[in-house]
């Protein structure tokens, strides 16, 4: 494979929050319980000749149905890194549909 110049920065997004405990985020519960809260992401990785998104996180409507708190919107994110999540959506409407069981 020939070499590439396409070097890429990587974003990390935060959009939303969730106030747990230790031992709700680890398999088996964790003996050192207290306060640990979860941050949610999305990543955009930006190269010279193209843009991946990793993960579309969830929406208002998800975030309540899972007691979570969104804190930014995910497409503000976005814009501010001059990023159009319209070509995302455009690509992701034409995939077949997964099963997500969460």
């Amino acid at each position: 494979m020939p070499a590439s110049n396409d070097n890429a920065r990587i974003f990390a997004i935060k959009y939303a929050h969730h106030h747990r405990l230790a031992r709700d985020n680890f398999l088996g519960g964790d003996p050192h319980d207290g306060p640990m809260p979860i941050g949610y992401f999305v990543w955009a990785i930006v190269g010279a000749t193209r843009t991946i998104m990793v993960d579309t996180g969830f929406d208002a409507a998800m975030a309540r149905q899972r007691g979570r708190t969104i804190t930014h919107c995910i497409e503000d994110g976005l814009s501010q890194l001059g990023i159009g999540c319209h070509a995302f959506l455009r690509q992701y409407s034409a995939m077949p549909a997964l099963s997500n069981p969460l």
